[in-house]
């Protein structure tokens, strides 16, 4: 809403959320983190001249700490073997790019995150009030 009342002039949101407005020419889409059939002509971010430029963000299934590890597992086999159908299908038209990964690569991608948003943070000198 802020992007297209004119109040900010740069968003850098998942591409789902904003595809119906970039479909009805609202907003214009100048890069995207990867290719998508949605939006075939738009460059990524690292051919757009950022090749390091990355703003991760994910949609993940977690469980709580002390889950024993077969339950964790079996529950990663399920809903990737559920990700696998049609519901990917339907998630690629609305530019969600399913991803499928064991606990350990997911929890090395969070770690991967916690320090990418740690040193921006750090750089950008933000305070938390």
């Amino acid at each position: 809403p802020a992007l297209l009342g004119g109040q900010i002039h740069f968003l850098a949101p998942d591409v789902a959320i904003v595809l119906p407005h970039i479909k009805s020419g609202r907003v214009v889409p100048l890069a995207i983190s990867h290719h998508t059939e949605q939006l075939p002509k738009v460059p990524t971010v690292a051919e757009a001249g950022f090749p390091d430029f990355r703003l991760p963000s994910n949609f993940s299934v977690v469980a709580p700490a002390g889950t024993p590890r077969a339950i964790v597992e079996r529950m990663n086999a399920e809903i990737n073997q559920a990700m696998r159908t049609t519901l990917a299908e339907k998630l690629e038209s609305h530019a969600f790019i399913p991803q499928f990964h064991t606990p350990a690569e997911f929890a090395a991608e969070l770690a991967r995150d916690r320090q990418f948003w740690a040193e921006f943070i750090r750089r950008a000198g933000v305070v938390p009030d």
